[in-house]
């Protein structure tokens, strides 16, 4: 056990095990996104807490206690969001104030912040009001800066409960201020969790498994994961060790085995790795710069770019216009002016109800072709498949 003021952290395992227990029926009916999964575990991750579990339960009673009871079981730490609110389907203080044995109480800072609240609105404090300020008795209350609902964080045998409101801007903000000063101080020397992405194009996931596959299968710390993206291969790997600079190493060591099978497709590092970005990247090394015409994804091409490139230090300018087979000389002549010593051109088209064409004209004039076939897709998906076919056109040129 590490202690520090209130909080005590239990980790009964080992390396601390997180589950997050994200509270609401809306959740499970898909009409809201559930981000602040995401949200903490990355953020538990920045700071050495591995999440080990997800459960996403709705605003039911008996369902939510057999969450509890499950996550009771094998995790630390368990992190739960939602229900904090005043309706009547808010349950989450209660059903863990029921579970772990305790009451509930007033929290004076939040109720004097909702007292302000409610007389600059001109309005008198209902009871309904009253239960976004209480706690967990014996707990510690969590100050809702954002919002009117105090969380609460409380310990029941070995385990650390968390209660964070559900809306993500209350919840971030409460995690970022009130949970992880607090969980970093108390991790001490405990083991550093990392994760790396490595990039790659060009290649499918069963191709690229197949290449990686003894590193797969040898996989221990660091662990492996392949995901496929749009249009690319992730790879993430995760290491575990005593210090954040030991799980670097790690992960770089075998980053580089993997580079050394599978270089000729790969591109880069990072989570938020945009291939657009990385081609720029590419051109930029090389003074180069770019131009596109659009006839088929009407803007899609340069709005891509430009989110890349705002100040338009690579990509120039796009032009949008009609173009078919027949007035493609014509279309191609009025950009000459644009076409400078160091200036690619990127063209698309539609050829026909299955097809639509990529133009690639290089500095010194020569033309690169390529058909992609469309299908019987909506509009926005072939759009997209036709964008990244066109930055593919341009990588290939350029390695």
């Amino acid at each position: 056990m590490r202690q520090l003021g209130f909080w005590s952290i239990y980790i009964r395992r080992g390396m601390m095990k997180a589950e997050l227990i994200s509270v609401g029926t809306e959740l499970l009916m898909g009409y809201v996104v559930n981000s602040n999964a995401s949200d903490i575990a990355k953020q538990l991750l920045a700071i050495g807490i591995g999440t080990y579990y997800q459960q996403t339960v709705g605003d039911n009673w008996e369902r939510m206690t057999q969450a509890l009871a499950l996550a009771h079981s094998r995790s630390d730490l368990v992190i739960l969001t939602g229900g904090l609110g005043p309706t009547h389907d808010d349950i989450t203080k209660q059903v863990v104030a029921a579970f772990v044995g305790t009451t509930l109480e007033e929290d004076p800072r939040q109720l004097a912040k909702l007292n302000q609240h409610l007389a600059h609105e001109g309005r008198e404090c209902a009871p309904i009001d009253l239960l976004q300020v209480l706690t967990l008795k014996g707990g510690k209350a969590l100050w809702n800066a954002y919002g009117l609902a105090c969380g609460s964080v409380y310990q029941h045998e070995g385990v650390t409960y968390i209660l964070l409101p559900g809306p993500p801007f209350e919840m971030n903000q409460m995690l970022k201020q009130e949970v992880l000063p607090d969980l970093a101080k108390q991790l001490g020397k405990q083991e550093a969790m990392e994760s790396l992405y490595l990039n790659f194009f060009g290649i499918g996931e069963s191709k690229l498994a197949q290449i990686l596959a003894q590193p797969i299968a040898e996989q221990s710390n660091p662990t492996l994961g392949l995901y496929a993206k749009p249009r690319h291969i992730a790879v993430r790997l995760t290491a575990n060790a005593a210090t954040s600079q030991g799980a670097h190493a790690l992960n770089q060591a075998l980053a580089q085995e993997l580079i050394a099978l599978a270089g000729d497709y790969y591109m880069g590092q990072g989570e938020d790795f945009d291939f657009a970005g990385y081609v720029l990247g590419k051109m930029a090394e090389g003074g180069q710069r770019l131009v596109s015409l659009e006839g088929f994804t009407y803007g899609q091409l340069a709005s891509r770019l430009r989110q890349q490139d705002s100040e338009a230090a690579v990509y120039q300018r796009g032009y949008i216009q009609e173009v078919t087979v027949a007035n493609l000389e014509t279309s191609l002549a009025s950009l000459s002016q644009d076409l400078a010593q160091d200036t690619f051109c990127l063209v698309n088209y539609q050829q026909d109800q299955d097809q639509a064409m990529l133009i690639l004209v290089t500095p010194s004039g020569q033309r690169l072709e390529r058909p992609v076939y469309l299908g019987q897709r909506p509009y926005q998906v072939q759009a997209s498949i036709v964008v990244y076919e066109a930055l593919s056109l341009l990588h290939k040129h350029l390695s």
